[in-house]
């Protein structure tokens, strides 16, 4: 069995907030191998659109055999996916790149941006389950309201259940804290308390930019997932390059093969 493609069940294809969708996916080898950080490419059952979608591992029960994907409806090939149903059969490639580390220190501060948010749950998850330490979440979302009514941030509750209560930012206001999850974390975190402390983020880009600098002015470990638009999944189209430094040289790597996780420290962000 080829061991990167597989054909999977859909188990949960639920809608939870505002256009984001739960999906529970029946993938044993999948939910066996994978670590946090990894993501898997889904394969439309559409002619049409060839093309893999990636997806952070937001969830992998080895008990099971399922994984979970978390994602927002922006185009065609995600509203493809979202009108899928349970037993539905769907081919999907994984566990794809690099993980976050998870050894080596003890507290650990998680700071997630939008649909950033999903990896990071499968990390805290870990973490907690490995009893790593002191575990702080900080989680951005650009509101909680959809036509006036509001909705529950997504996955903060996810968190909560496994005993770490993430603090909240909302771009307007509508939720916790107004502003962003760097910001927040700024503001409720004391620099002495960071002794032996590694920073995980996972976001849109002037999130990722900010978290790494923040992480250079407190001198932190800090590991950022890094999104970019893929198109095989394989590293074999260079589709999906990031700039970074390696052995004090800038070049060029992909991010689904040498990433999606990269030191803050590798990563060129334009100033």
């Amino acid at each position: 069995m080829d061991k990167k493609r597989i054909k999977a069940i859909i188990t949960v294809n639920a809608h939870m907030a505002a256009n984001m969708f739960d999906m529970r996916l029946s993938a044993p080898f999948i939910a066996e191998t994978a670590v946090a950080g990894q993501f898997v490419t889904v394969y439309l059952n559409d002619g049409a659109r060839l093309l893999p979608r990636p997806f952070g591992v937001c969830g992998a029960d080895r008990r099971t055999g399922e994984i979970r994907i978390v994602y927002g409806v922006v185009g065609e090939g995600t509203r493809v996916l979202s009108r899928m149903r349970e037993d539905d059969e769907i081919f999907v490639m994984g566990p794809i790149g690099v993980g976050f580390p998870t050894e080596g220190r003890e507290r650990h501060i998680i700071i997630g941006g939008g649909a950033g948010i999903p990896p990071l749950l499968f990390l805290c998850q870990r973490l907690a389950k490995a009893n790593a330490g002191n575990i702080d979440v900080f989680l951005g979302y650009r509101t909680v309201l959809t036509d006036g009514h509001r909705n529950g941030a997504f996955l903060a509750n996810d968190f909560s259940e496994i005993g770490v209560v993430p603090k909240i930012a909302t771009d307007d206001g509508s939720l916790g804290f107004k502003g962003d999850a760097p910001s927040l974390f700024v503001k409720e975190i004391e620099p002495a308390s960071l002794r032996n402390a590694r920073v995980y983020a996972c976001g849109p880009n002037g999130m990722l930019k900010a978290v790494a600098r923040l992480a250079r002015k407190f001198d932190l470990d800090c590991f950022i997932s890094v999104e970019e638009r893929m198109a095989c999944g394989l590293g074999a189209c260079v589709g999906c390059v990031v700039k970074v430094k390696d052995k004090g040289e800038w070049t060029y790597k992909k991010v689904c093969s040498n990433g999606p996780v990269f030191s803050a420290e590798e990563v060129f962000f334009d100033e």
